[in-house]
């Protein structure tokens, strides 16, 4: 079975696949027990739920702003392949990296995880998070716990227009102290 998403063509062998996960519309936490940051981002696009890989739409900047920022030492490549993509999650979590987009679990999981820096993937995910308007950068009176709340451009092709690199570069250098 052949399914177009956008400039995004899937060829799934079997369509059960698309189908059961379409109708979900978060992805599985990524966290592992120390991560250093979480990031959430506001819900995942269409080709996301399908692969059930965050970040798979291709004009997504993602997986290319970690590896350039040294987050990762590696490219991460989404997959359909549920072993390749357990490999990456694997990764991830190895270099301490979480990703959430349940916003019902993120204040709990924060709160028991304790990392360094919660980063909102999107001005968006942050203002529905926290219900209010905000700005890109450190919201410095947000903090839960000693977890620092950090407000990223959205790294999604569709907000572009709002893209600068300078946040990500700083999201790194708190983590790194």
């Amino acid at each position: 079975m052949v399914i177009c998403q956008g400039f995004l063509t899937l060829i799934v062998k079997n369509e059960t696949i698309s189908l059961k996960y379409m109708n979900n519309k978060i992805l599985s936490d990524v966290i592992g027990e120390t991560p250093d940051v979480i990031f959430c981002g506001l819900a995942p696009d269409k080709e996301s739920l399908m692969m059930q890989h965050y970040y798979a739409n291709p004009h997504d900047k993602f997986w290319r702003v970690l590896h350039q920022f040294h987050f990762t030492d590696k490219q991460i490549k989404t997959s359909l392949d549920p072993l390749e993509r357990q490999e990456n999650y694997e990764y991830l979590i190895s270099k301490n990296i979480g990703l959430c987009d349940n916003f019902d679990e993120l204040i709990s999981k924060v709160k028991e995880l304790k990392p360094k820096v919660l980063a909102f993937n999107g001005k968006k995910a942050a203002e529905l998070y926290l219900n209010r308007a905000v700005e890109y950068g450190e919201l410095k009176k947000d903090k839960i716990g000693k977890t620092r709340v950090y407000v990223l451009p959205s790294t999604a092709g569709s907000a572009n227009a709002n893209w600068n690199i300078r946040y990500w570069r700083e999201l790194k250098t708190i983590i790194k102290k």
